[in-house]
């Protein structure tokens, strides 16, 4: 792996991209010597945040199947929830993991922006929305009507 490593540093030493990016870019290079795994055989990867990923597979002889393949891990990114497939595998559940999830997720974003620059920004930007359609509402309500009896 570090000899892996260090050939995608030298095809690529000032290029800070995402690390799996550059693998896989590597692998494409050098494909008699790895294997990208796009026919899910072994791995499967889907990414659809909080939502369950069951819908997209077929539960057979207690595998999942996902276009015609078993693969022998399942990887859900991106806070995608795999509770289903748990339940449907028949392994022993107790707590809804989407839930911890969402929770845990809605927690810290609310950490961030109380305690963040962003978090001042997207507050100050959210006070001036809010003054600018006040203002709007009390333009069309109220100053318009009063422009248009001077008019007359």
């Amino acid at each position: 792996m570090l000899e892996v490593l260090d050939k995608i540093y030298n095809l690529y030493p000032i290029n800070n991209a995402d690390d799996q990016l550059l693998l896989t870019k590597y692998c494409k290079l050098n494909h008699n010597n790895m294997y990208i795994d796009t026919e899910n055989k072994l791995f499967l990867t889907l990414g659809l945040p909080y939502q369950e990923i069951d819908q997209y597979m077929e539960f057979r002889d207690n595998k999942v199947y996902y276009q015609n393949n078993a693969p022998f891990f399942i990887h859900g990114v991106g806070r995608t929830y795999l509770d289903n497939i748990i339940i449907k595998m028949n392994y022993p559940y107790e707590d809804k993991i989407n839930v911890q999830i969402y929770n845990d997720f809605n927690k810290n974003i609310m950490f961030r922006v109380k305690n963040s620059n962003s978090g001042i920004i997207i507050i100050t930007i959210l006070i001036i929305t809010i003054i600018i359609i006040i203002s709007i509402i009390i333009y069309k309500k109220f100053i318009k009507n009063k422009i248009k009896k001077i008019k007359k």
